[in-house]
C-alpha cells in the first residue's frame, strides 16, 4: 500500500519535471534575450523545487505524531509559495516572448491577458491562505485550546 502510493507520487513528480523541462527547452530555443533566459532558468529552478517538495507533503501526512506533521505543514507552505512564484515567473517569460512576437506579427489576442489574471488570482489565494492560517492560530491561542496545526 505504502509502496504503491510512493510509486504514484514519483510518477507525478516525474510528470511535473518533464513538463517543466519541455517548457524550459521550448523557451530557450525561441528567445535570444538574456533577461528572459535568466528568468527561464529561475522559473525552472523554482518549479523543480515545488515539484520535489510536493513529495514531502505527500509522504508526511499532517496527522502523524512526533512532530512529523510539521514537515507536512512547512512543505505545503513552501510548495504553495514556490508554486505562485513559478506561475508569476512563467507568466512574465510568456509575456516577454509574446511582446517580441507582437513586434513582428502586429497581432494582439484578448486571451494573452488570461494568464496574468490567473497569476494574480494565485497570489491572492496564497495571501488569503496565509491570513486564514494566522487568524486561525491566533483564535486557537486566545481560546486556550490546544490544537497541533
Amino acid at each position: 500500500m505504502v509502496a504503491d502510493r510512493c510509486h504514484h507520487m514519483l510518477n507525478d513528480v516525474r510528470a511535473g519535471m518533464v513538463m517543466m523541462l519541455m517548457r524550459f527547452v521550448m523557451v530557450a530555443r525561441r528567445t535570444d534575450d538574456t533577461w528572459t533566459r535568466r528568468l527561464n532558468w529561475l522559473s525552472l529552478f523554482v518549479g523543480s523545487l515545488a515539484t520535489l517538495l510536493l513529495s514531502f507533503v505527500a509522504n508526511f501526512p499532517e496527522q502523524q505524531s512526533h512532530g512529523v506533521g510539521d514537515v507536512h505543514v512547512v512543505g505545503a507552505g513552501v510548495v504553495f509559495t514556490a508554486g505562485w512564484v513559478f506561475i508569476v515567473f512563467d507568466t512574465v517569460v510568456s509575456l516577454r516572448m509574446r511582446r517580441a512576437e507582437n513586434r513582428r506579427l502586429r497581432s494582439v489576442r484578448w486571451f494573452e491577458w488570461l494568464r496574468p489574471i490567473m497569476a494574480l488570482l494565485a497570489v491572492c489565494a496564497w495571501i488569503l491562505c496565509i491570513l486564514y492560517y494566522y487568524s486561525w492560530t491566533q483564535l486557537v491561542t486566545v481560546a486556550g485550546v490546544s490544537l497541533s496545526l
